[in-house]
């Protein structure tokens, strides 16, 4: 593994932090940058939440 980030999803926005101590994030986004395999992108919906993507971003995932 050459890197990894984690990032939490708020009211339409992505966040390198979660502030929030009394609530959920909607989703979080995990990325694993491997050797092999480049970069690995996971989105995790958590209770409750749902995610509204942009075309660029479905396009990306594909």
């Amino acid at each position: 593994m050459e890197d990894w980030t984690v990032q939490f999803y708020l009211q339409g926005e992505w966040s390198k932090e979660w502030v929030p101590t009394n609530a959920l994030p909607e989703a979080v986004k995990v990325t694993l940058r491997l050797k092999d395999y480049g970069e690995i992108e996971r989105i995790y919906l958590t209770g409750g939440g749902s995610l509204n993507m942009t075309q660029e971003s479905v396009e990306n995932a594909g």
